[in-house]
This record gives structure tokens, C-alpha cells and sequence, in this order.
């Protein structure tokens, strides 16, 4: 059972705990977001402006519209 919280015993230990006893889930978690929000990201730009023989190549058979792919919105800004 937890000891009450008051001055003398704080919530939060001072100084925090060495390193081998937190967990570094919260490290792992956050570089897989990391990575595949890039690698989503990429996949978005080649989807969007490479032609679709190339992405046939690929051996992708079928891929959304690109209505609303960045290059359509390009000739609106220029």
C-alpha cells in the first residue's frame, strides 16, 4: 500500500529513479510513430506524382483517386 502524500513524503520521488527501473516502451512507441508516419508520408508523394505505369510496375493493382493528391491543388496556387 501507498504512503499518503504531505511534505515529507512527495508524490514524485527527488531525484527520479535510475535508468534500469523505468520502462523505455514510451522510446519504442514513439520511433515506430516516428518511422511510419515518414514512411506513410512517402508512400502519399510517390502515389501522388509518379504516373500510373509505374505504379502498376510495382505490382500495386489498385490505388484511391488522386483527386485530392497535392499535384491537384498545384496549378491553383502558380
Amino acid at each position: 500500500m501507498k504512503e499518503p502524500t504531505s511534505p515529507t513524503a512527495p508524490l514524485a520521488p527527488f531525484p527520479p529513479q535510475p535508468e534500469e527501473y523505468r520502462s523505455r516502451a514510451p522510446e519504442f512507441y514513439g520511433f515506430v510513430a516516428w518511422s511510419s508516419t515518414y514512411l506513410l508520408f512517402l508512400l502519399f508523394i510517390l502515389w501522388s506524382f509518379l504516373p500510373d505505369e509505374w505504379i502498376v510496375w510495382s505490382g500495386v493493382t489498385w490505388y484511391p483517386n488522386r483527386y485530392y493528391s497535392p499535384d491537384s491543388f498545384c496549378p491553383g496556387f502558380i
